[in-house]
């Protein structure tokens, strides 16, 4: 997966699970990159911990066929 920022760029190699509401990444991957939330919300893992989280809007693009989905 190539992840795109106001900065720069990274390709990294994740699991993404695509039943999920939001996928994480690391609040220091996003300041690198430079990706700014756009909201802050309240979230419960699935272990049962609490905690604030920063959803971003993401753009996927399957390579493959051409497609595009704007996701959070």
């Amino acid at each position: 997966m190539r992840l795109h920022g106001n900065k720069s760029h990274r390709d990294l190699e994740m699991l993404v699970d695509t039943g999920a509401i939001y996928t994480k990444i690391p609040e220091s991957l996003a300041k690198e990159l430079g990706i700014v939330p756009d909201e802050v919300v309240r979230v419960k893992l699935a272990d049962g911990t609490l905690g604030l989280s920063c959803p971003i809007s993401l753009q996927i693009r399957d390579e493959s066929n051409g497609t595009h989905e704007i996701t959070r």
